[in-house]
Parts: structure tokens; C-alpha cells; sequence
């Protein structure tokens, strides 16, 4: 590989990590100007910029000049699983992450659309193939996802006990209403202009990035489909994971995990379907995607139900157990199909299907674990008081 490869690849990199942060700080700010709620900042405005450099390898990866399909694949189902088992651990390393009954009631239906969309995917993806008519209802399920989380923002910010009276009050008041003042439009001009730069550096800097993809995995011996689901998930997600470590410091718990749901479904729905229906013979689905990464990307969301709905937390020990489990699915991605790419393919398979075994119900029984010890740990502290 060339030192101009590398250049390239670095100031493509460079380019899309700055022009991802910026897009998500001026997302951030877009949420708070509409008045969003913690949580749906983080399931929508920000999981979206974050999501932008899949979007991006999707429409770069599937164009006639690249010609990637496999590329923007295994890049949309890598950045699942990173999302999970790296973005997710990543914050509740930092901070345990409380889950509040309001992020359950809004997680809840956008995580039924996930697992729609993940369930039909696997189906689609047992043909060999996923055809630009699943594209189009991929699509149209990343629209209906952030509709539904602003409409049930609009209804859980207002009790409806609280409705009438507050509209009575209104009424009877009636307060004049103030000038916006120039430093707010300013403001909103600024946080405007800092999304599309943001969102310009993310899509030129991909494709500086992707042109020299190819080098990159031929030196590191990976094909199309695992070189993205590992190296160019892991480098799209980072993102993804320092939102989620910022929100968490910061105290917005709940937009840490927003944005890993939110980010997620848009991987799923909107980067795949962008994906399969610019391709037009299809999406082919390689081995490695349908028989490794798509299971372990369900178990890494089912496994963190328990915590979710029985600890109302995900713990720093349950953050450990994700990303111990990431680096086992990077490390056998990455060196073991290496070992079985020349070999028989009827043995590779059955290894990658005794390592995908391995993982993903391991995974699923130490996570639930974790939850059934703390949530003991918890009654025992709760009778000795």
C-alpha cells in the first residue's frame, strides 16, 4: 500500500470523524431549539447525524464509480452490532446508564421496528439476496420510526390531566408574545449552516475514504463484506460512541441509549434500504453477513433487555461483558475467516456458525446473568434496610 493510499485514507478519515462531530453537535442544538425531550434528541437529531457516515458509504459504496455493494452491507450490519456491543459499552463504562419508564415506553415501538426490520432482513438475506423492493420498504420504515418517536414526545410531554388546564390558562392570561430576538435566529442560522457543513465534509470525506478501502483490506487479507462489517464499522460507529460517551457525562443517560436504538434502526432501515435499492440487481448477502453478523447483532439487542426492563440499568459490568464480546466477534471476523477463506467452504461454514453460537448465546446468558445477580444483590440491600 502506498503512502499516498495512505494519506488519502487519513484525511478522509480526518474529514468524516470532524464532519460527523459537527454534524452532531449542530443536531443537538436543532433538538433543543424544537424542544425535544432528552430522550427523543437522542432517538432522532442526533442519532441521525450520527448515522450520516453510513448513509454516506451506503450512497458512495452502491455508485458506479466504487462499485461496493458488499462494502455498504457489511458496514450497515457491522455498525449494528458496533452500536450495541461498543457505543453502548463504551457509556456505561463511563457512567452506569439509568433507564427511566420514559425511555422504556418510547424505546419500546422503535425497537419493535428494529427487530421487524432485523427479522425481515434475516428473512430476505436467507435467498442470497435483498432486492431493491426491500430497499424501498426498508425506506419507508426509517421514515416511520422517527415519526413515531416525535409523536409520542408530543404526547408524553403534557399529562393529559394537565392539558386543559394549562390551556384555560392560556386563555385567560393571554401573554403578549415577545419578539424572537436577532441572537436566536443568528443562532439557529449557525446551527443550520453547521449541519449541512457537517453533513459535506462527512459525504466527501467517505469517499476519499472508500476509494482507498480496497488497498486497505488487501493488506489486511479481508474481503468486501468483512472488511465492513469490522474495520469500516468500527471506524463509522466512532461517532455513535463518543456521542454516547459526551451524553453520559453530561448526565443525558437517556440520550446515550436514544441515540444507540435510534442510530441502530437507521443502520437497519434507512442505510441498508438506501443500499438495496440503488443496487439494481440486488444486495448479494456474502456468508459472513448472513450466518455471523446478522445473529449477533439480534443477540446483542436481546441481551440487553434484561437490564433494560429488570435493573432499569445497564451497569459498568454489564458495559464490560459488551465489550468483551465486541472485541471476540473483531478479533474472529477479522483473523478467523482469514483461516477458512481458502479452505472448504463447508468447514468454514460450520466453524463461523460454532463461533456465532458461541457468541451470540454467550453473550445473551452473560448479560442476563449480570442482571439476575445485581437484581438479587439489589432485594438483599433492600431487606437488610
Amino acid at each position: 500500500m502506498s503512502l499516498v493510499s495512505l494519506v488519502w485514507l487519513g484525511a478522509g478519515l480526518s474529514l468524516l470523524l470532524g464532519g460527523a462531530f459537527v454534524a452532531i453537535r449542530g443536531a443537538s442544538r436543532l433538538g433543543e431549539a424544537l424542544r425535544l425531550s432528552p430522550t427523543t434528541r437522542g432517538l432522532v437529531p442526533i442519532a441521525f447525524a450520527a448515522s450520516l457516515p453510513e448513509l454516506s458509504v451506503a450512497v458512495w459504496a452502491t455508485g458506479r464509480e466504487l462499485d461496493l455493494p458488499a462494502l455498504a452491507l457489511g458496514d450497515a450490519i457491522g455498525g449494528v452490532v458496533a452500536n450495541f456491543l461498543l457505543a453502548l459499552a463504551v457509556a456505561a463504562l463511563a457512567l452506569p446508564l439509568v433507564i427511566s419508564p420514559r425511555l422504556l415506553r418510547f424505546a419500546f415501538p422503535l425497537a419493535s421496528l428494529a427487530s421487524l426490520a432485523s427479522l425481515a432482513t434475516l428473512a430476505v438475506a436467507w435467498t442470497g439476496e435483498i432486492a431493491s423492493i426491500v430497499g424501498v420498504w426498508l425506506l419507508l420504515t426509517a421514515v416511520v420510526g422517527p415519526v413515531v418517536a416525535i409523536v409520542l414526545d408530543r404526547r408524553d410531554a403534557t399529562p393529559p390531566s394537565h392539558r386543559k388546564r394549562e390551556r384555560s390558562k392560556r386563555v385567560a392570561t393571554k401573554p403578549a408574545e415577545p419578539a424572537p430576538p436577532v441572537r436566536s435566529k443568528q443562532a439557529s442560522a449557525i446551527t443550520a449552516l453547521s449541519c449541512f457543513a457537517g453533513a459535506a465534509a462527512i459525504y466527501f470525506g467517505t469517499r476519499w475514504l472508500l476509494i482507498h478501502s480496497p488497498e486497505l483490506a488487501d493488506v489486511l487479507r479481508l474481503d468486501e463484506a468483512t472488511y465492513g462489517l469490522t474495520v469500516l464499522a468500527l471506524v463509522t460507529t466512532l461517532p455513535e460512541a463518543v456521542a454516547c460517551l459526551i451524553l453520559t457525562l453530561r448526565g443525558d443517560r437517556e440520550g446515550a441509549v436514544g441515540v444507540v436504538i435510534g442510530s441502530s434502526l437507521l443502520n437497519l432501515t434507512a442505510a441498508l434500504g438506501l443500499a438495496a435499492m440503488r443496487s439494481s440487481e440486488g444486495l448479494e448477502v456474502p456468508p459472513v453477513v448472513f450466518e455471523l453478523a446478522i445473529p449477533i447483532g439480534i443477540a446483542a439487542a436481546l441481551a440487553c433487555v434484561p437490564s433494560f426492563y429488570g435493573m432499569r440499568q445497564l451497569s459498568r459490568a454489564s458495559g464490560l461483558g459488551l465489550f468483551a464480546f465486541f472485541v471476540a466477534y473483531f478479533v474472529y471476523a477479522t483473523v478467523g475467516e482469514n483461516w477458512y477463506r481458502q479452505d472448504d467452504p463447508v468447514e468454514a461454514q460450520e466453524t463461523r456458525f460454532y463461533a456465532m453460537f458461541l457468541i451470540a448465546i454467550g453473550l445473551i446468558v452473560v448479560l442476563s446473568a449480570i442482571a439476575m445477580f445485581e437484581r438479587l444483590a439489589q432485594k438483599a440491600r433492600l431487606a437488610d434496610e
